[in-house]
């Protein structure tokens, strides 16, 4: 049975623990491997004679030992610190553009389509978007501890080279890294793997210092040993780095494979996409210096790797094609070898980047494209809307992928150019926040706003605030996605000013609205210091979150609008199904924005797979008259949000 989001979450954090292990024991491994390489240095230069008896009572091998466990340590802990701060940080590190929200560039533009289409589809934040310039290979990949800070980097070659299908396939491959957990761990790969292959570095530096020594005689063959046994220490650490990826990487990259065939309902885009790495002369071959480190993080091998069926961190190419589609190879061979006879020559190569054989694969045997306009019915699968719309969450379908494309091009125009630009998303976010509270506190707001902010942003939202107010609730929460990248590219200075500057809006008519609150604090979930920061799982039984339970229960079932008795026999039979009694139902009064907000804070620290339920519940309070409405579907879906759940938008509501 295919496992659903909560059950890829679950495991994401199993193999965290599986991941820790193959460390140690590659650590422990690099550890041996180095006490004897000193032990035969002293055994044939220092101390001839010397067995190893004599090493382990001497005090040399525990300092040894110390000492590697200290590079490997710094190594790791250092890259794991810096990688703390985003994704961004590794897209510096392979010299990666940051894509302009506002770009005229054609192909950079098509990209930015997609991966805004795929974020609002999928209920997750829109990815910082970047190209690597100088490379004409064809790659892609995804990096970030949490989607929160998570950031999508392509190759120049694959923007060149790919189609919008085959850039959909691939931007879906990538956003299921994102959903299932995969994205985290293959950070956390890149940043403890950083000590292990330090210790390699450092051998290659020594050989490569002993090899450049002009003396000659007995006294040179000792820096030469020490290089090579040092170099054979190296390649300990590369051979179980390489080791440890395979083992977690390979049957993840299938997974992403037939999740963005899933998601696209065009298994051709991908595997066009697939074909045009193969065929290719770059291939997926990265120049950068970084692409042995992050070699299981690309959509495919961005490195020449020996002894692949053990150490490849991704499945060979024609195996993830023929998976996709089995037909495809037999078809560009036979095509590819049309089109060399036709050229004058028999000669049968496997292929040849930019071969109009790819491309004329373009309207063969293709899947039928999604609609652009909203879907007509419920996305397959379950039949009741409760139950579709469970099985959403993380799980987005085509549907969703051409309903998100349709509630994207409903924003106006003008307003979508707001938030493209850091200082437009910022007045954006001001005047949608803006839309509950009464026209008579626009002065007031405007003031705070220029106060806080700067007087052009105070007379922006001044001239756009009747426009902003108009922005209905279903387009909210993908204003707030399309404007996260540019809000996310502000100084810590500047994102603290903005978050003050939306506080002091809040309360500026005496209370805290709902939305209001729903707003705010997914803007700070994503810009606060914190952000990217991953909640540990606190509480793996519903009893200890009895009275939190019962505020959002409590909240979903009053929003439902029901009479007192049916809301109250909604709420008494959702709080049965966790097996925590019946507790009374809290009046409309008492369920304020600070309670919802301390609520959320705990239910996050839930394990996975108690909150498949918890969703559940809130799906089964909006939609208990069989009636979804946009503010109660909206509500659902940034409750989702603050659990780290997306919930796709849904076409469905009334």
């Amino acid at each position: 049975m295919a496992m659903d989001f909560f059950q890829h979450q679950a495991q994401a954090r199993q193999r965290t623990g599986l991941l820790l292990f193959y460390f140690f024991l590659a650590v422990f491994l690099t550890v041996v491997a180095v006490n004897a390489a000193f032990f035969v240095i002293s055994a044939f230069t220092l101390q001839p004679g010397l067995t190893l008896g004599g090493w382990l009572v001497q005090p040399w091998w525990a300092w040894i030992s110390l000492g590697t466990l200290g590079v490997i340590g710094i190594g790791s802990l250092t890259r794991y610190l810096a990688l703390a701060e985003g994704g961004h940080v590794i897209a510096d590190a392979v010299r990666a553009r940051r894509i302009d929200p506002d770009t005229t560039d054609a192909r950079e533009r098509v990209l930015l389509n997609v991966v805004e289409e795929m974020a609002i589809a999928s209920g997750t934040p829109v990815p910082t978007t970047y190209v690597m310039e100088d490379e004409p290979g064809i790659n892609a990949f995804v990096a970030g501890f949490e989607p929160t800070q998570a950031v999508l980097v392509v190759t120049r070659g694959a923007l060149d080279a790919f189609s919008r299908d085959e850039l959909q396939g691939v931007v879906g491959h990538e956003f299921s890294h994102i959903l299932n957990g995969d994205m985290r761990m293959n950070v956390q790969l890149y940043a403890i793997l950083a000590g292990i292959l330090l210790i390699g570095r450092i051998g290659e530096f020594l050989l490569r210092s002993a090899r450049g020594g002009r003396s000659r005689g007995k006294g040179a063959a000792i820096p030469v040993l020490v290089g090579l046994l040092l170099m054979v220490v190296g390649y300990v650490g590369l051979f179980f780095g390489r080791l440890i990826k395979a083992a977690i990487s390979r049957q993840r990259e299938l997974l992403a494979d037939a999740s963005s065939v899933q998601f696209t309902r065009n298994p051709q885009g991908l595997a066009e996409a697939l074909l045009k790495i193969r065929n290719a002369s770059h291939s997926s071959l990265l120049l950068n210096a970084q692409a042995e480190d992050m070699s299981h993080m690309c959509i495919a091998l961005p490195v020449h790797m020996r002894l692949s069926a053990l150490l490849a961190t991704h499945p060979p190419l024609d195996e993830r094609i023929a998976a996709i589609d089995p037909t495809m190879l037999a078809r560009d061979r036979a095509r590819q070898h049309a089109a060399q006879v036709q050229a004058g020559t028999t000669t049968t190569t496997a292929g040849i980047g930019g071969n109009p054989a790819v491309s004329a694969l373009a309207g063969t045997n293709r899947a039928a494209t999604p609609p652009t306009g909203a879907p007509t019915s419920t996305p397959a699968g379950p039949s009741s809307v409760p139950q579709a719309l469970a099985a959403s969450v993380g799980q987005p379908t085509p549907e969703h992928l051409a309903w998100a494309a349709r509630l994207r091009d409903s924003i106006p125009e003008n307003i979508r150019d707001m938030l493209r630009t850091p200082g437009g998303a910022r007045v954006a976010m001001y005047g949608i926040l803006l839309a509950g509270t009464h026209s008579q506190h626009d002065a007031a707001a405007v003031q705070i706003v220029a106060t806080g902010d700067s007087d052009s942003a105070a007379a922006r939202l001044r001239a756009t605030l009747p426009e902003l107010r108009r922005v209905g609730t279903r387009l909210r929460l993908p204003c707030h996605d399309l404007a996260l990248p540019v809000l996310r590219s502000m100084s810590e200075d500047q994102k603290k000013d903005f978050l003050d500057v939306l506080d002091q809006l809040v309360r500026l008519d005496g209370r805290i609205t709902l939305r209001e609150y729903l707003s705010t604090s997914l803007l700070r979930k994503h810009l606060s210091p914190r952000a990217g920061a991953r909640d540990s799982v606190r509480h793996r039984t519903y009893a200890s979150v009895y009275g939190e339970l019962n505020v959002v229960v409590s909240l979903l079932s009053r929003a439902a609008g029901l009479a007192d008795e049916d809301c109250a026999r909604l709420h008494a039979q959702v709080m049965r199904g966790f097996g925590v009694g019946t507790p009374q139902l809290l009046a409309t009064d008492v369920l304020t924005a600070v309670q919802l907000h301390q609520a959320l804070e705990q239910l996050a620290a839930l394990s996975p797979l108690l909150k498949k339920p918890l969703m559940d519940a809130c799906i089964d309070c909006v939609s208990h008259d069989n009636k979804l409405q946009v503010a109660e579907i909206e509500l659902v879906r940034a409750i989702g949000e603050a659990l780290d759940c997306p919930v796709p938008p849904w076409a469905g509501t009334a």
